[in-house]
């Protein structure tokens, strides 16, 4: 966080401090815009750091590259390097150096890294120095444990390697010796404590810029609402990271005829709602229906027209009026299928009564005739009784159970 707030501090010392008071070409246009444009900052926690500038541009990235000041070597190795230019050693721009006639400032090689030695040795720099404004009483002031712990941090560094540029980056300048630097080469090393991976960027490779579909759109009527759906994809899959707009433009002339922005119904999806007001200054005739679409990760614009026409009102009430007079022909249809199947099962019915009466007619004279011959039945065994059917004169008295089969009286 030091480090940061540092980087901070040094730009406005660059362009009109301290610095720039040697060097009136040491801030890049990159510093003066953030010096121009800086309004405040609020230390969040020890890894956070909110950035206020009065300031916009069109790409929401770059205002935040703008406001973007985290530095390439820790606050040590850049205090060290301006002392040289505050004690006329060296200058950091090209131009004011050839002006000078001093060192250009270059904190890997040549007679720079001499004269950063020297501020050591001089004790022009000690392991109590901090840089301006971060002294006890600061809001950020940087505690004296951690200036000694940094400078004694950056001296080895500067034994082990040979040149003052600790890296913040996955690779680091490793040791640059006076072979390497006759030859014009040098040796980069991988940061075994570098927090990101290889991949960590690799969905940025691929600006997500959105495909954009405009829905199927129905005859649009005077006067009657109209809704037109959109879709917005990145690889396929729905999205919805977008800024979209939309327009009704007239093709014979180009004009637009009024726009607005669509309803969101969903991830990657939207609805146009035209009202009865907008669909009721359209003559009939053909339209068309234009998205602008920004995508707020890759802010390149996707332009999407779709053509739809504009039919009369009568038309569009005989078209409906046919239509319902489709579904009650087909209503009719329908019921006079039913109509004769109800018939057919009536007749049915009607026959299977008529044989249900037939055969109850055969079994009431079945049962009839069942009666009379039961009747006469009764009537012959009356008959066969001894003396017949009434009293007998001196007849046996026996019941017919009593008679002797051998009497001979049958």
């Amino acid at each position: 966080m030091n480090d940061v707030l540092y980087a901070i501090s040094l730009a406005f010392r660059r362009d009109h401090g301290d610095v720039n008071a040697f060097d009136h070409d040491s801030a890049l246009p990159g510093t003066r815009l953030f010096v121009s444009t800086f309004k405040g900052l609020n230390k969040v926690d020890d890894t956070h750091l909110e950035i206020y500038l009065n300031y916009w541009h069109i790409d929401p990235t770059y205002i935040a590259a703008t406001a973007d000041f985290y530095p390439q070597i820790p606050w040590t190795a850049s205090e060290l390097s301006i002392d040289t230019v505050l004690h006329n050693h060296t200058r950091i721009s090209e131009v004011t150096a050839s002006t000078d006639g001093l060192e250009n400032l270059d904190i890997t090689k040549g007679a720079s890294v001499g004269f950063m030695d020297r501020e050591l040795s001089d004790a022009n720099v000690t392991t109590a120095t901090v840089p301006p404004g971060f002294g006890t009483g600061s809001p950020y002031a940087i505690a004296g444990s951690e200036g000694s712990a940094r400078w004694a941090a950056l001296q080895t560094w500067r034994a082990a390697k040979l040149h003052y540029m600790p890296s913040n980056g996955p690779y680091m300048l490793d040791t640059l010796s006076p072979a390497l630097i006759a030859g014009h080469q040098v040796l980069l090393a991988n940061d075994p404590n570098y927090p990101f991976t290889a991949d960590h960027w690799a969905s940025l490779v691929v600006p997500k810029i959105p495909t954009v579909t405009i829905g199927n759109i129905p005859q649009v009527v005077p006067g009657i609402k109209a809704t037109v759906n959109v879709s917005a994809t990145v690889a396929g899959a729905p999205y919805s990271n977008v800024d979209m707009n939309w327009l009704v433009i007239n093709p014979s002339s180009g004009a637009a005829l009024f726009q607005g922005t669509p309803t969101s119904t969903g991830t990657g999806t939207w609805k146009v709602d035209l009202n009865e007001t907008q669909t009721g200054q359209l003559f009939p005739g053909a339209y068309s229906i234009r998205t602008i679409t920004v995508g707020k990760e890759a802010v390149v614009p996707v332009i999407t027209t779709k053509s739809f026409v504009v039919i009369p009102a009568l038309a569009y009430y005989q078209a409906l009026l046919e239509t319902q007079l489709g579904l009650v022909r087909s209503d009719i249809t329908q019921l006079r299928s039913d109509l004769n199947s109800a018939n057919s099962q009536v007749t049915t019915a009607s026959n299977t009564i008529n044989g249900l009466t037939t055969l109850l007619y055969a079994t009431v004279a079945i049962a009839v005739i069942a009666v009379i011959i039961a009747a006469v039945s009764v009537v012959m065994l009356m008959r066969r009784r001894p003396g017949g059917g009434g009293g007998s004169k001196g007849g046996s008295s026996k019941e017919p159970e009593e008679m002797d089969p051998g009497s001979g009286d049958l």
